[in-house]
C-alpha cells in the first residue's frame, strides 16, 4: 500500500479501530475494508482508481455510512471516505457547483433566495453524493432531476463531465466516483400553504388523494397512518399533508408550513426512538398504493410516505419482517430502492428492468470491476 501513501499521506489508514469503524454503514453488516482514505480532490481520486485497476483492488465510496442496504459495506475493498470533499465551489442564481462530501444542510444554509428541494429524513448526515448516488426520490422528484452536470472518475480511470443520462452514473459507486455536481436551485417562495385532511378509512384518503394530484397547484402530498399521527400528536385517523405552490391552503404562515413538513420529516426518527429499526422505500403503482396500506395495516407495521411519488415506508421492529414485505410488495407490482437504494440487502429483490439497466452500465463504466463491488448486482 506504499503508493496510496505517497498519495494521501496522513490521509491514509490501516488501523484496526477506524477499519472496524468503517467495517459497516447503518445497515450493521459486517463487511472488510483493507484500508481507508481521505481524498480532497478529484486528482487524488483519478490517481486512486489508477492505483486500484492496476492492483485489482476494490473502492468502496462514503460519506457518513447513514446508508440502511449495505451500500457502504466495503467487500475487501479500499474505503474511500469523501466527507473531506465538502467544499460548495460556486453560487449562480440557481445553480450551485458542490463537491460530492458536502450536506444537504450545509447546502441550503448556504442559499437565501434559493433552496436545494430535496431533503431526505437526515440532511444534517446526508452528503449529497450520496443523495445522487441512489438517486433519491420524493413528492419533488428524483436527485438526478436537479443535477444539470456531474463530474465523475469511472472505474476505467477517465475523468468524465456528464450532462445527459445522468441516471447512468446513479448506481450507488459501482461504476464510478463523483467528484463534483453542478445542482439545480428552486427559487424560495413564501406564497406556498398547506392543508391537512384527516380520514378515518383508507377509501376516503385514497379517493381525496386522486383528486388532489390532478391538482397542478399541489405542490406535494405526506401522509402518516393511525400510529404515526398519534406520535406527532394528532387524531387517531389517517392524514394527508397538501402542500400547495401558492396561498390556496388553509395555513398560509410559511414557517408554520415549514415546521409541519420538518415535523413530517423526523417521524422515520421518532418510530426508530420506538424499536421500529427496519424501514423500507417501496414505490408503488397507484391502484395498489391502497392496498399496501390496508395490509400494512392488518399486519400492525406503522407507515408513512410521499403520495405524489407514491412511495410508502413500512418501518418494522423485526428484520425477519423484510421478506413478508416485500413479497407483498412485489405480489403488487411495487419495486424497491427509492430512496435508500439497493446497496447489498435489496440485491434480491430489484426487478429484471433495473437490474438490466445497471449490469449494461456497470459492464460499460467498469469492466474490471473495481467500483463497490457486490453492490446492486
Amino acid at each position: 500500500m506504499k503508493g496510496l501513501k505517497k498519495i494521501f499521506g496522513e490521509r491514509y489508514t490501516e488501523e484496526e479501530k477506524a477499519k472496524k469503524v468503517y467495517s459497516s454503514d447503518a445497515s450493521q453488516i459486517e463487511g472488510n475494508p483493507i484500508c481507508i482514505v481521505y481524498p480532497i480532490n478529484a486528482d487524488e481520486i483519478h490517481k486512486l482508481v489508477s492505483y486500484a485497476r492496476r492492483n485489482g483492488i476494490g473502492l468502496t465510496p462514503r460519506g457518513y455510512g447513514t446508508g440502511i442496504y449495505g451500500g457502504a459495506t466495503p467487500l475487501n475493498s479500499i474505503v474511500v471516505d469523501m466527507c473531506l470533499m465538502n467544499k460548495i465551489l460556486e453560487i449562480k442564481n440557481d445553480e450551485m457547483v458542490v463537491q460530492p462530501g458536502v450536506t444537504i444542510e450545509n447546502i441550503n444554509r448556504e442559499l437565501t433566495n434559493y433552496s436545494f428541494p430535496i431533503t431526505p429524513h437526515n440532511p444534517k448526515t446526508a452528503t449529497i453524493g450520496g443523495l445522487v448516488s441512489v438517486n433519491y426520490e420524493c413528492d419533488l422528484g428524483k436527485a438526478s432531476d436537479w443535477v444539470k452536470e456531474l463530474r465523475v472518475v469511472d472505474g476505467n480511470g477517465s475523468i468524465v463531465r456528464v450532462k445527459e443520462k445522468i441516471e447512468e452514473y446513479c448506481m450507488e459507486g459501482a461504476n464510478c466516483i463523483i467528484v463534483e455536481l453542478k445542482l439545480k436551485l428552486e427559487k424560495k417562495s413564501n406564497e406556498r400553504s398547506m392543508t391537512i385532511y384527516s380520514f378515518n378509512t383508507v377509501d376516503a384518503m385514497s379517493k381525496k388523494v386522486k383528486e388532489l394530484t390532478k391538482d397542478e397547484d399541489v405542490r406535494r402530498i405526506e401522509f402518516l397512518d393511525h400510529f404515526c399521527s398519534t406520535l406527532i400528536g394528532l387524531d387517531d385517523a389517517y392524514h394527508i399533508f397538501v402542500e400547495f405552490k401558492n396561498d390556496k391552503g388553509n395555513i398560509k404562515n410559511w414557517k408554520e408550513v415549514e415546521d409541519i413538513l420538518e415535523t413530517c420529516n423526523n417521524i422515520y426518527r421518532q418510530l426508530i426512538s420506538k424499536g421500529y429499526i427496519y424501514c423500507l422505500d417501496p414505490k408503488m403503482p397507484q391502484e395498489n398504493t391502497w392496498k399496501f396500506i390496508k395490509w400494512l395495516n392488518a399486519k400492525g407495521i406503522p407507515c408513512y410516505g410521499h403520495m405524489k411519488s407514491l412511495i410508502i415506508h413500512p418501518q418494522f421492529k423485526k428484520k425477519e419482517r423484510i421478506d413478508s414485505v416485500l413479497n407483498i410488495v412485489r405480489k403488487l407490482n411495487g419495486r424497491i430502492g427509492s430512496e435508500f437504494g439497493i446497496g447489498i440487502l435489496m440485491k434480491k429483490y430489484i426487478g429484471d428492468g433495473f437490474r438490466e439497466f445497471a449490469r449494461k452500465s456497470i459492464a460499460k463504466h467498469d469492466p474490471e470491476n473495481i467500483m463497490n463491488r457486490g453492490k446492486i448486482i
